[in-house]
């Protein structure tokens, strides 16, 4: 079964045959104070603040690298990474036994 917009293969099946990308064009939202905002926008805007949205002249691949050192960075200080140590989804080492 095919999307009735693109005739991509369906994802969706609810309300309408959708595949994934154009179910998202109509019905993805963020409830934010109140309002409902297009996911896609409320996406633009979140990278726009942190400085990762796509610059004017950057490659899609450039862009890719640049977002994907920033996730790598934030993540690697979340979980507390420490040399030689296992650490959990807390960000704490494992106890010494």
């Amino acid at each position: 079964m095919n999307c009735i917009d693109c005739n991509r293969p369906s994802t969706q099946f609810h309300p309408y045959m959708l595949c994934t990308y154009c179910w998202t064009e109509r019905y993805s939202t963020q409830l934010v104070g109140g309002v409902h905002i297009p996911f896609k926008v409320l996406l633009k805007e979140v990278l726009k603040r942190k400085d990762l949205w796509y610059k004017e002249g950057e490659s899609v691949e450039e862009w890719y690298d640049r977002c994907a050192k920033w996730g790598k960075k934030g993540y690697e200080t979340t979980i507390g990474k420490v040399k030689g140590q296992e650490t959990t989804a807390m960000g704490k080492g494992l106890p010494d036994n």
